[in-house]
């Protein structure tokens, strides 16, 4: 490095080699914040030196999207970090060598700072792919503030920008470019998005909700060039086609720094490797987050980086510790679509599969992935309240037995208990890596979600976990609207069963009538028309319940299938009452018209307990609903069998 450069005053003390040498933590992202923070938690009188490359105060790199979207600002996103007497915290400082032989590290000023133990959070950087052009103007990539800045700084005058990358960066970035009303074009290679996080059909979920914010979405292609002169112009894909554009974002994944630690001489992989120590090849350094490599696992994502901090921690300060590797887990607003993934979920995922069972309903459409009968991963598009317990039991491998699959099917949870009982194990806050037991520690009686989650830190980032803490707190979040359409129809179909049973029969005489609304009973083909008509509206019902039910699955049109199946249920009812005339029935018949009137009865009560429950959450209201679902159901069946019967002898005598 040439000649040395004294250190500051601040700074000779940590110089000095004594028992009281500094813990020197390189990199003052959220995984170096973590691991200071731990540190000061167990053991407040350890020196700790914290070096950052970066000039700006410790920020939550997670809520980059949310600034770029213009829904926070930048200082909202400051992690206050309270540095005590025995921490020294340098912003701006690049360390450019490492000198494990006097454990010293040398910044790009020369000052030399040393170490007793030595933590490389080093992070990560974009990763950009060797296409040509992009080295032109109007290219950016999407990781760090200055990036945002940047691209926030463009988005105003851009027409239209391209983002490669179809994973949570180049979504996020996606709909941030897309606030000032600029057309967005994402391309993505893999057949589907996200797909590290979801499935096909989940992917295709999401997929649809994002066309439905106006998104222009390319899978299974690439660019293979990207065109201009002094500034992009437009870009090339692999199947030929050419997309006009004016900005183009790179959100293609990460590289860990590593230079710095292979340039010591340090064990490298694709990252820095560690062991379960998170040691690396040389004593006293070790290696945390998005740089550090271990049992050939890079972890993406911030969940990972603060499990080893604090596992890191403990054992820095005396405790037994080992990292055994971190579940593949997030809980993730994605355009504001809540998106839950935890472990194996695909074939791009580690490990196998060998059952996959879904559930769909209104809001949301969930899938478990099972070999061999253990629980392997879980995703989901949609709100899932009991997602943490689904991701401990993901973390534990537990095993799934018949009944808890066909109840999942039914009702989307693997335990009934699902939404009472949270361990306090379970990990309920993916951004920050809070316990429930970590936030029952904050609850004081009153506090609102807003108070327990500012105490506990908890649904501060992305906010999909203030649901559960709500049910903690046991204070309601604000009420939903209710569903119109099933209210509508079950309220119909009350006052239709009540006209039912007070009405009188219809006067129908015995001889040829002249009135055209009395030959709806005396003539024949009138009398056929009205019952084909009710034949037919029985079957698409019932067809349209098959769709609303599963197996298959239309996604987000679950509440239109479900719509659908009211209003042709509503037109059955009334041409049930005009080909009836309300006479009375016997033997067959009234077994028909019984169990269609038990049919409408069971329908539009379930139907209103439907439109009712987002406004009123509660238990009991869903145990009715779906008690009487599972009635209206098994009647559903003898209906075609009892019509059958009824043609049949209608036609034979």
């Amino acid at each position: 490095m040439g000649q040395e450069t004294p250190l500051p005053s601040t700074l000779l003390a940590l110089a000095t080699e004594t028992s009281a040498d500094p813990i020197v933590i390189v990199g003052n992202g959220p995984v170096g914040v973590h691991l200071l923070n731990e540190l000061q938690r167990r053991r407040p009188s350890q020196p700790v030196v914290l070096l950052g490359r970066e000039e700006t105060q410790p920020y939550n790199r997670v809520a980059l999207s949310s600034l770029l979207q213009g829904e926070v600002s930048v200082e909202s996103l400051i992690t206050p970090l309270s540095v005590a007497g025995s921490v020294t915290y340098r912003p701006g400082t690049d360390i450019t060598a490492i000198d494990t032989s006097r454990k010293e590290v040398i910044d790009h000023l020369g000052y030399r700072y040393r170490y007793s133990k030595l933590v490389l959070a080093l992070g990560s950087s974009p990763h950009v792919p060797s296409i040509p052009g992009r080295e032109l103007s109007g290219v950016y990539t999407f990781r760090n503030l200055r990036d945002v800045e940047h691209l926030r700084s463009r988005h105003a005058r851009s027409r239209h920008c391209v983002v490669i990358g179809g994973g949570l960066l180049g979504l996020e970035a996606a709909r941030g470019m897309q606030r000032y009303g600029t057309r967005v074009t994402l391309i993505h290679h893999a057949p589907y998005l996200m797909n590290r996080q979801l499935d096909h059909r989940l992917a295709n979920n999401l997929e649809s909700r994002l066309l439905d914010r106006q998104l222009t979405i390319r899978t299974h292609n690439s660019v293979s060039r990207i065109e201009g002169n002094e500034r992009v112009e437009s870009v090339r894909l692999r199947n030929g086609e050419t997309i006009p554009c004016d900005t183009l974002v790179f959100a293609t994944g990460i590289r860990p720094n590593a230079d710095l630690a292979r340039n010591a001489g340090l064990s490298i992989g694709r990252g820095i490797r560690v062991d379960d120590q998170l040691q690396t090849s040389a004593t006293d350094i070790y290696a945390i987050g998005e740089c550090a490599e271990h049992r050939g696992e890079i972890y993406g994502l911030v969940g990972p980086g603060l499990e080893q901090a604090a596992a890191l921690a403990l054992h820095l300060t005396g405790e037994a510790a080992h990292y055994t590797g971190s579940l593949l887990a997030s809980t993730l607003k994605v355009n504001q679509v809540p998106v839950h993934s935890a472990g194996t979920v695909s074939e791009y995922s580690p490990g196998m599969i060998d059952c996959t069972v879904r559930h769909a309903n209104d809001h949301s459409e969930r899938a478990i992935k099972l070999y061999r009968g253990r629980l392997m991963g879980a995703c989901g598009v949609g709100p899932w309240p009991g997602f943490s317990r689904i991701q401990d039991a993901v973390a534990h491998q537990v095993r799934i037995w018949p009944w808890q699959r066909w109840h999942f099917f039914r009702h989307g949870e693997l335990f009934a208990d699902s939404k009472q009982d949270l361990p306090d194990q379970a990990l309920l806050c993916n951004c920050r890596q809070i316990s429930v037991g970590q936030i029952r520690a904050c609850f004081q009686p009153g506090m609102s979600v807003e108070q327990l989650g500012k105490a506990s830190g908890a649904g501060q980032v992305c906010g999909s976990c203030r649901p559960l803490i709500a049910q903690l707190s046991a204070t309601p979040l604000p009420t939903e609207p209710v569903s119109k359409v099933p209210v509508f129809a079950g309220l119909t179909a009350l006052v239709y069963l009540a006209l039912f049973g007070l009405l009188p029969a219809f006067p129908v005489p015995l001889g040829v009538a002249d009135s055209p609304i009395l030959q709806l009973w005396t003539d024949s083909q009138a009398r056929q028309w009205t019952g084909y008509s009710l034949l037919g509206l029985v079957t698409l019902s019932m067809v349209v319940s098959l769709f609303k039910r599963g197996p298959i699955r239309w996604g987000r049109g679950f509440p239109i299938a479900r719509n659908i199946h009211l209003v042709l249920a509503l037109a059955m009812a009334f041409l049930l009452w005009v080909h009836t005339g309300l006479q009375n029935s016997s033997n067959l018949n009234f077994a028909l018209l019984s169990t269609a009137i038990a049919l409408v009865a069971l329908g539009g009560a379930t139907s209103l307990l439907a439109g009712l429950e987002p406004r009123y959450p509660n238990l009991r209201l869903k145990a009715w609903k779906r008690r009487l679902s599972g009635w209206h159901l098994y009647l559903a069946w003898p209906l075609p069998v009892l019509l059958a019967f009824h043609i049949l002898s209608v036609y034979y005598f």
